[in-house]
């Protein structure tokens, strides 16, 4: 799990913030970023039959927790 303390995602777009692009305009003019990380992690976790889930309380921050399934498990 990765946690941070920033401008945290409201509940709605908390599923939108995997797809490609931005969320909200105006917050890429705020925060830098063109919206394929998250992405792409999803994509990969996907291949490796793994997950990734979010937490996010607005103004408070988020966790990120991935999970990957071990071989032999």
């Amino acid at each position: 799990s990765i946690k941070d303390k920033g401008i945290g995602i409201a509940k709605e777009d908390q599923e939108k913030i995997f797809e490609l692009g931005q969320i909200d305009a105006k917050a890429s003019r705020s925060y830098e970023g063109a919206g394929l990380g998250l992405n792409l992690a999803r994509n990969l976790l996907k291949v490796m039959k793994g997950t990734i889930k979010v937490k996010s309380i607005p103004n408070r921050g988020s966790m990120f927790t991935i999970e990957v399934p071990i071989k032999g498990e």
